[in-house]
């Protein structure tokens, strides 16, 4: 006969959270002694441990992390996201600059589906980091409050709120497209079209709005027929590219919202027997390496993207190091207008098509 298995009455991680009245992330980070956890839910813990004698075994402290010279880099999933110039000129700043801190970088991919049960386990997975940064805003937003909500210092970068509870650190890409159109305008082109990045995306959405700050500011009217909506992919910026040729009377210049599909709209025109940048100048952003791989040398508007990946770094490091949100800044970093061989004063309309 088989004898009965004796009833293990152990407190576990999960009778601590319940009996202090926090989550199991919070008394992960107790357990492992990580500094941001707010002191009077330290002390909530801490007594829940002392009147439950419960005492952490390797498996608790391997649920809970136990490392904390670790932070995370969230990055939201997009199509081909390791070979575009964004994702890999933040891993450089991060991982670059958390190896010189003496940081660990836990790499993690969210999709924008975010259900409770994936953001419960991604709160598992990130929950033993001391700190983590976000790529970006988008399709993240619960992950971010539940970030916040556990005393995990964040930073969300590429994308810049006042009233985010955590830091920001974002690239100008308003005052960049002014840059870029203000160009163009100071060479004489007043037919000037754009083709946007992803408007869902405070990038995308500045590019155009500085766009249209230009316009406005050198006394041109908008034409939204010049506007087409696109969304950073090279493929359907060729058919935007198309539409603009399609409508007969062809722009003497495009504001392209990335360098990818800059080189893509350069390479259609030319398709088209169009001469770029004699018929049709063409600006782009990003200053990438897709600047250099045309037919000619793009000119661009330059971000900082690795220095910002690398003010993300620092900046959290510090907000760990002092336990408090002050910490936190929000930062925009400045673009700089890179001049190449893409632009040239528009040819006279009898002579545009000769």
């Amino acid at each position: 006969m088989r004898k009965k298995r004796k009833e293990n009455t152990r407190s576990s991680i999960y009778d601590v959270a319940k009996h202090a009245g926090v989550s199991i992330t919070t008394v992960s980070r107790v357990i492992n002694n990580i500094p941001t956890v707010k002191e009077y839910n330290r002390e909530k813990v801490s007594r829940a441990i002392d009147e439950l004698g419960f005492s952490p075994d390797m498996n608790a402290r391997r649920l809970a992390g136990g490392r904390i010279n670790t932070i995370g880099l969230v990055i939201p999933r997009f199509e081909d996201m390791f070979y575009t110039f964004y994702v890999t000129e933040v891993l450089r700043g991060v991982c670059n600059t958390a190896n010189e801190a003496g940081l660990d970088v836990l790499i993690h991919v969210t999709s924008r589906d975010m259900t409770d049960k994936k953001l419960g386990l991604h709160m598992e997975n990130l929950s033993f980091c001391s700190g983590v940064i976000f790529a970006d805003i988008q399709g993240n937003e619960k992950l971010i409050d539940s970030i916040v909500k556990e005393e995990i210092p964040c930073i969300v970068i590429n994308h810049f709120d006042k009233g985010l509870d955590a830091g920001c650190i974002a690239i100008d890409n308003r005052e960049g497209a002014v840059k870029a159109v203000d160009y163009l305008v100071s060479l004489g082109h007043e037919r000037i079209a754009t083709i946007t990045g992803e408007l869902s995306i405070q990038a995308g959405r500045d590019r155009l709005e500085g766009y249209k700050d230009s316009l406005k500011k050198n006394g041109m009217k908008l034409d939204e027929t010049l506007i087409k909506e696109c969304d950073f992919s090279p493929k359907r910026a060729r058919l935007r590219a198309l539409e603009l040729l399609d409508s007969g009377d062809y722009p003497t210049a495009i504001f392209v919202a990335s360098d990818e599909m800059a080189a893509e709209v350069m390479r259609t025109l030319i398709g088209k027997k169009l001469r770029v940048p004699q018929d049709i100048s063409i600006v782009g952003f990003d200053d990438s390496w897709f600047a250099l791989q045309g037919a000619l040398p793009l000119t661009t508007v330059k971000q900082p993207l690795a220095l910002m990946a690398e003010r993300a770094v620092k900046n959290l490091r510090d907000a760990i190091s002092s336990r408090t949100k002050t910490a936190f800044k929000k930062d925009i970093l400045a673009t700089e207008l890179v001049i190449r061989e893409s632009c040239v004063p528009p040819l006279k309309r009898e002579d545009l098509y000769s």
